[in-house]
């Protein structure tokens, strides 16, 4: 059954990069999260696994996670999440498969494994900053295994790939099967251009009868090797590590030939503060010090030790490696498939706990427990990893104000507030103030379904200054998330007539509302005595489309609406004429 699982599950890693260029969550204040928190929750899939969290002091940041289950069965509802401290989904997207490896790569691509029962079409996929998919990734000439994907800064990619052969295991060991399938692992190094320009066969440098004592080679199917993780190292060679040896492996990029072997029965390193060593190992990482941190499942010396992550001090020279840092869950944890350990640039750590509970631990500098999350007790995660996701990841969920215009003046009897919807956005939380710091609240409304809202006179007293900001969720099936706040608009309400120097009347043509405008929208005008008046819509090629007004009018402020439902997607131009006095404005409709 074992073996089932780990083949159903595709045997899993780690990843320990964080983005410099960040952009932090917004901060909102307890009253306001709180009605956030009740409209999303209620609004989810039924199906998407809550998550449950118990922040202390937790820093900025959003954990990457996919669930699954250990059960081999595929009745599960999957899902790759982006969360955020407190467990709220920042995005999901339903996905049809178990996912694995759900990371954002250096060249801020966000990436994860899918595959079906047919290996062969396993790969790796990639959301680009509007998370539309954009690219694939599979290891050539072989089946791509679920483990890793790396993006290194040239652009090439390391894979690693799995092969199966027919091997008489009876001429090596007792028992043996005469047919048994051997899996093995392949690395293979992309350019751009995708074209291989390095391969590594496993099968070629390892021996099968290297494998620990808990995998069968008598059985039908044997997986020696189970390589979970790659790291490009500093001098330009490959870390692997290959779970069912309990080793690390240093591969020459050059010549292909093993550098060293750590751990396991070809162990060439003496442990320094650490009689036990590591058993079942994911991820392997270098640090910016030097040292080399792993997610110890342990599977082999539970009996002395839990799962823990780790850090070592290692000589490669002299042939020693010390333990530095270790970090066990209280109460102790035993992992036994999955895991991962990852440093933040700030210091902190994110431990993935792969099959055990909870799912994600996180330390701050000084190894205290910052933040822990949970999945329901039927499903686990693959690999734990924190990131500042950059700036234009946030566009895609932002709506962006758009009327009134930023620092406008408002003469009419209401407002009318406009907002663009952003790409997944199906409703909105609305927030209108009297200070830019939005202590003093007019409305607050988290439950707003259309683009537009309107602003009665009793809410706005004259000549103050107005503040407003729009907030964005999706809880779509298939897909969704929440924003942070939009750009905040200001606007100063007046009720007094639009006068010049000589207390007279300006000649004013406002900007349209909404705009962009999809079924109809408002225009406000000022002339400054009783005359003829003509409002016309031009499109962008100068056509006359519409002779708005064609008559004598009083002084004053004056409106219309536009009927925009039969005119076309595209730019228009309306423009004013009254007396010697011209004024153009542009708009746009939208369908």
């Amino acid at each position: 059954m074992e073996i089932l699982i780990k083949l159903q599950i595709l045997f899993i890693c780690v990843i320990a990069f964080s983005s410099e260029n960040s952009y932090a969550l917004s901060n909102i204040n307890n009253q306001n999260k709180s009605t956030i928190q009740s409209s999303i929750t209620h609004g989810l899939p039924y199906d998407l696994p809550q998550i449950i969290a118990n922040p202390v002091n937790a820093d900025k940041g959003l954990y990457f996670l996919g669930n699954m289950t250990n059960d081999v069965s595929d009745s599960f509802s999957k899902f790759i999440i982006i969360s955020d401290n407190n467990g709220n989904p920042f995005f999901y997207k339903r996905v049809p498969y178990i996912s694995d490896d759900f990371k954002l790569q250096p060249n801020c691509l966000m990436t994860y494994c899918i595959g079906d029962s047919n290996a062969n079409n396993r790969k790796f996929y990639a959301l680009d900053s509007n998370f539309d998919l954009i690219d694939s990734f599979s290891v050539k000439g072989h089946v791509t295994d679920i483990h890793e994907l790396q993006i290194l800064p040239n652009g090439h990619i390391l894979l690693i790939g799995m092969d199966s052969v027919n091997y008489d295991m009876s001429n090596i060991i007792d028992g043996g099967d005469t047919n048994a399938v051997v899996f093995s692992n392949v690395i293979q190094e992309q350019d751009e251009n995708r074209n291989v320009v390095f391969e590594w066969h496993a099968i070629d440098h390892l021996n099968i009868t290297d494998a620990t004592e808990d995998i069968d080679l008598t059985s039908n199917l044997i997986d020696f090797c189970h390589m979970n993780a790659l790291e490009m190292d500093t001098d330009g060679n490959i870390l692997a590590s290959c779970r069912n040896l309990d080793e690390i492996l240093k591969i020459n990029r050059q010549t292909g030939d093993i550098m060293w072997q750590w751990g396991g029965n070809n162990n060439q390193f003496t442990f320094i503060n650490d009689s036990i060593g590591f058993s079942h190992q994911h991820t392997i990482r270098r640090l910016p010090n030097g040292n080399l941190c792993l997610f110890d499942d342990g599977n082999l010396h539970w009996d002395v030790l839990p799962s823990r992550a780790v850090e070592y001090k290692m000589d490669e020279v002299n042939k020693t490696v010390e333990l530095v840092w270790q970090f066990q869950h209280d109460p102790p944890i035993e992992s036994d498939i999955m895991g991962n350990i990852q440093y933040l640039n700030n210091g902190n750590k994110v431990i993935g706990w792969g099959s055990g509970y909870p799912a994600i631990t996180e330390l701050d500098v000084s190894g205290n427990v910052i933040n822990e999350l949970a999945l329901p007790d039927d499903q686990i995660n693959y690999r734990a990893v924190k990131f500042n996701l950059p700036a234009s990841y946030y566009k895609s969920f932002i709506s962006k104000p758009l009327y009134p215009s930023n620092n406008s003046q408002i003469l009419t009897d209401s407002v009318h507030l406009v907002w663009l919807k952003n790409k997944f956005a199906q409703s909105f939380y609305l927030q209108l103030a009297t200070d830019a710091n939005f202590e003093n609240l007019i409305v607050n409304d988290s439950n707003v379904i259309s683009t537009e809202y309107t602003i009665n006179n009793e809410l706005l007293p004259e000549e103050n200054i107005y503040y407003w900001r729009v907030w964005s969720y999706n809880n779509g099936p298939d897909a969704g998330g929440y924003s942070n706040w939009s750009e905040v608009f200001s606007f100063k309400k007046s009720f007094t007539s639009n006068v010049n120097q000589d207390n007279k009347m300006s000649f004013a043509l406002y900007q349209n509302y909404p705009n962009p405008a999809q079924n109809s929208t408002f225009i406000n005008y000022s002339i400054p005595d009783n005359n003829y008046v003509s409002l016309v819509l031009y499109n962008e090629l100068g056509v006359e489309i519409l002779h708005l007004i064609n008559s004598e009018q009083s002084a004053g402020v004056h409106k219309i609406e536009l009927n925009t439902e039969n005119i076309p997607t595209g730019i228009y131009y309306y423009i004013l004429k009254s007396g010697e006095n011209i004024l153009t404005k542009k708009m746009l409709v939208i369908k």
